[in-house]
């Protein structure tokens, strides 16, 4: 029984350990980095801005980079993953760009001691390489609110849909397209922002 013990402890402790000759397993880390460059306007407004993180739909609420390849179906890549998740990123991004173009007093990411008058919620409705088509592509898609925070009044909403090529059918390749995609629909949620 003794012997029995001590060769069930070894094998346990061995284990923890991983096999001899093993490697561990490698990971890479990806972010969404890309600004678009957005001109100063010549006469900002008065209001300040609050930028709320995205809520994330079912799915891509997860630092896990997902894909598609068949219809109805979300897959995650093994190896490969987002250094946070995609909302966090985004959310430090829109505000960058925002303030890029010094329409507004202020611009704040959530939660913030602001007093911002206006408050851009979003939602992250897609963000997946698809591999459904050839070449492959990523799908990116927001649906962007303007609220008065004063009244609680939807000012405006509009839902942003980027569908870019990927270079590769590789997870690097869908992490450039994703960049670029994200480049686009930042500019044009800027613009959409400063005209409501």
């Amino acid at each position: 029984m003794r012997d029995f013990l001590i060769a069930a402890t070894l094998l346990l402790a061995s284990g923890c350990t991983g096999l001899p000759g093993s490697k561990p397993v490698e990971q890479y880390s990806y972010t969404l980095n890309s600004l678009p460059e957005i001109e100063a306007v010549k006469q900002g407004g008065s209001e300040t801005l609050l930028v709320t993180i995205p809520r994330a739909h079912a799915g891509y609420n997860t630092p896990q980079m997902a894909y598609v390849d068949k219809a109805h179906s979300l897959g995650y890549f093994a190896k490969h993953r987002w250094a946070d998740t995609p909302s966090q990123m985004i959310a430090a991004l829109m505000v960058q760009t925002i303030e890029q173009s010094r329409h507004f007093t202020a611009v704040a990411l959530a939660p913030s001691p602001v007093s911002a008058s206006l408050r851009l919620d979003s939602e992250l409705v897609r963000l997946h390489h698809d591999f459904t088509t050839k070449p492959s592509r990523v799908e990116l898609i927001m649906r962007i609110q303007i609220i008065d925070r004063n009244s609680g009044d939807i000012i405006a909403s509009q839902l942003f849909s980027n569908s870019t090529e990927s270079e590769s059918d590789t997870p690097y390749g869908g992490v450039v397209a994703a960049n670029r995609a994200l480049k686009h629909t930042l500019s044009a949620i800027s613009e959409f922002t400063i005209e409501h």
